[in-house]
């Protein structure tokens, strides 16, 4: 017998959480530590021993949009997105609110999938160029905006998935 779709989203769901939510957490938070240790560090040396360190102002920008974009995505995973005043919608007309859902996905599909294509761009292109203060590759600045809007579009799909399955009378859990 078939897999339901429901059933098939529940278990890809699970999956993603496993195994790549727990990497995407992991890696936020080794970026939050590491901006605060260098904000930190940049503080200390400009203001206690007037010598400041060239490299800690973009290291901790690059974490900083690092820790933004792949929190951003655990933040999706984990049904943390903020809902403004559409509980009384969802309430009086659910399947009005779950169409609302789905254009809202829809839209944000497109902005995730122009965000990709872009960072992908320039993550080829900045391969070859090098920060000047850090010496790292600037596709590793881009990198982050890559792999968090992928990660968003992939849980944007499976929300969208479970929204029309939702509109169709299907239990899905959330």
């Amino acid at each position: 017998m078939g897999l339901r779709a429901a059933d098939f989203l529940t278990r890809v769901r699970d999956v993603l959480k496993r195994r790549v939510g727990g990497l995407l957490e992991l890696a936020t938070g080794i970026c939050f530590v590491g901006f605060f240790v260098a904000i930190c560090l940049q503080v200390f040396a400009r203001f206690v021993i007037h010598y400041p360190v060239q490299w800690t102002e973009e290291f901790a920008r690059m974490l900083y949009i690092a820790m933004v974009c792949l929190g951003a995505a655990v933040a999706v995973d984990e049904h943390s997105r903020l809902s403004i005043g559409l509980d009384f919608v969802a309430k009086r007309f659910p399947r009005g609110y779950r169409l609302l859902t789905l254009l809202i996905d829809a839209t944000a599909l497109v902005v995730l999938l122009y965000i990709a294509l872009g960072s992908y761009n320039r993550t080829v292109r900045g391969w070859t160029n090098y920060l000047p203060a850090t010496g790292f590759r600037w596709a590793y600045f881009y990198l982050p905006f890559l792999i968090g809007s992928v990660m968003l579009m992939i849980y944007t799909i499976l929300s969208m998935g479970a929204t029309l399955l939702r509109l169709g009378g299907k239990e899905v859990p959330e």
